[in-house]
């Protein structure tokens, strides 16, 4: 039997259908070079999810059990002392997947500043809210 291709859009596909039902996960944003259309297969997956802020730790759970869907991990570094407060990050890399597409997650603690990200990165925004039936792209500046 042949094995499902692991691709940016997969990654990013089951990571939303994971989180979008949690009602403490408020937004996921794109960055990197998909943010600023220059996605090439050297591109790996950059994003930043908003969270309640005592959800951090079981937004990474749910986001790595979703993953592990996929493919099993491969490799996990976990970001310790990050100069941004309330932001925790982790690398992943699947196994199977091209030796590019590392998956870099960050999890944003909702009371943080609200336009941190928007400062530091150009984002497209991928909403997770309750009225969202699809996911949808758009370019956003800041967090709403």
């Amino acid at each position: 039997m042949k094995e499902k291709k692991i691709t940016r859009d997969t990654v990013i596909k089951t990571l939303v259908h994971a989180l979008k039902p949690l009602d403490y996960a408020h937004a996921l944003y794109e960055g990197g070079a998909a943010a600023f259309n220059r996605l090439d297969e050297w591109s790996d997956v950059d994003l930043y999810l908003v969270v309640d802020d005592d959800k951090v730790g079981e937004a990474f759970l749910v986001a790595e059990k979703a993953l592990k869907t996929l493919s099993s991990i491969k490799q996990k570094y976990e970001v310790k002392q990050l100069p941004w407060p309330g932001v925790s990050q982790a690398f992943y890399k699947l196994e199977g997947a091209s030796e590019y597409l590392l998956i870099d997650f960050a999890v944003l603690k909702l009371s943080g500043p609200r336009n941190s990200l928007s400062q530091r990165f150009t984002v497209r925004l991928c909403s997770i809210s309750t009225n969202l039936i699809e996911l949808r792209w758009q370019r956003s500046t800041k967090i709403v």
